[in-house]
């Protein structure tokens, strides 16, 4: 299985990869990067913000599949936010698998705005996505509707909340999170926000 590794630069002095920085640009519009899956590439930088797009087209493909929402076409547009994406492609009579991990040079946090606890194997579980964040000074704490505590945990590997309180399936609504880290920089970082239960 062939892996390749984007990271996002978060500084904006480092944003070489695609164009020269201009501190003076006006131009707001994001870079384009295309990334050719099944070549032999290097891992890569790209500037924070870039769009991406993975293009697995191979000679003599009949059938692709892409991890992300079960994709089937030879190039997907990535959502922003999935930090590894698998593509299944089959080509010759022979199954190829190429894995492309996205991830940030600085501490990066990313919460999912809804989830799906319905037993199905997809998406069953509400999360923080988090890079480079140290296990100290972890806190996560999630509130219902009538901000009665859900769920809480201060440990960055048992994270995920599965709908339940109490061991009862919470209803559909909406849930609010608060979450405080130290970024890789050992800065104290507070995030908050909302997702839905849905089912």
């Amino acid at each position: 299985m062939r892996k390749i590794i984007i990271v996002f630069m978060l500084c904006p002095l480092l944003f070489t990869a695609c164009k020269k920085y201009d501190a003076n640009s006006t131009d707001e519009e994001p870079l384009v990067k295309t990334i050719l899956v099944n070549s032999d590439i290097p891992d890569m930088r790209v500037p924070f913000g870039s769009k991406i797009t993975l293009d697995a087209t191979m000679p003599g493909a009949t059938a692709y599949l892409w991890t992300q929402a079960g994709e089937t076409s030879p190039t997907i547009l990535w959502d922003g936010h999935t930090p590894e994406i698998i593509v299944q492609i089959m080509a010759s009579g022979q199954l190829h698998s190429y894995t492309v991990e996205i991830m940030y040079d600085q501490a990066f946090v990313w919460c999912p705005t809804t989830f799906t606890p319905n037993g199905d194997g997809r998406n069953d579980f509400w999360y923080p996505i988090l890079h480079l964040v140290p296990e100290n000074g972890f806190k996560l704490s999630i509130f219902n509707s009538d901000m009665k505590l859900m769920f809480y945990s201060e440990d960055i590997y048992k994270c995920r909340w599965n709908g339940k309180s109490n061991d009862v399936l919470q209803p559909v609504e909406t849930y609010y999170f608060t979450l405080q880290y130290y970024n890789n920089q050992q800065k104290k970082c507070t995030s908050s926000g909302q997702f839905l239960l849905c089912k």
